[in-house]
């Protein structure tokens, strides 16, 4: 009895931990390619290196479990499993609810039509930088850009040629400007660039 208890902790632990690399290997598909992602493709080997220990210990005990004290061991790999399936599991939750979070962040501010800020964060990054601006006497451009004629476009093509053409002037403008620099929608046909420190030319023609 002891010794069927005992085998069965060790291999009940070797399926838990096969969830849990289940569970890891979820993760890994969710995380963007970086040093993360690495390590905790690291942890899938460890994981499997322990499968493997748990299978070896199994094999090597045999039938050499006779008291309840020959349990302490495949207890404890019990619940090493126990906890390796739970860190995992908890980590693919926080990684899920991370990636949904920014990505209702970054809708917010987001305008769906063109892919640049929308107005919201326009206005606030506008403020943030104007001040920095003033406060350390630094130089700021602020560049606006206007579709001649869209409404036009619309009559003539539809609202979705429309949207078409924003989208390519916001990918175009996006393609040009600095990493530092913001690029929104103002309004209907309306983009503005803020362009802290700018150089002798932010927007390259």
């Amino acid at each position: 009895m002891i010794s069927f208890l005992a085998k069965g902790l060790v291999l009940t632990g070797v399926l838990i931990l096969v969830t849990a690399l289940v569970a890891v290997r979820q993760l890994i598909g969710r995380l963007p390619p970086g040093v993360t992602r690495n390590r905790w493709c690291s942890a899938v080997a460890l994981i499997v290196l322990f499968i493997i220990g748990y299978l070896g210990y199994t094999v090597d005990m045999g039938n050499s479990y006779f008291d309840a004290l020959d349990l302490i061991v495949p207890g404890v790999f019990f619940f090493g499993a126990c906890f390796v399936l739970l860190a995992a599991n908890l980590s693919l939750k926080t990684a899920t609810h991370v990636m949904r979070i920014t990505l209702l962040e970054r809708e917010t501010v987001t305008d769906p039509v063109t892919g640049a800020f929308n107005r919201r964060y326009l206005d606030r990054r506008l403020i943030e930088e104007v001040s920095r601006a003033r406060r350390y006497a630094l130089p700021l451009s602020i560049m606006m850009l206007d579709i001649d004629h869209f409404k036009q476009i619309n009559d003539r093509h539809g609202h979705r040629a429309g949207d078409q053409v924003l989208s390519s002037l916001g990918k175009v403008v996006s393609g040009e400007i600095r990493a530092l620099d913001v690029l929104a929608r103002y309004g209907g046909e309306e983009f503005l660039v803020v362009a802290p420190q700018p150089p002798s030319c932010a927007l390259q023609t």
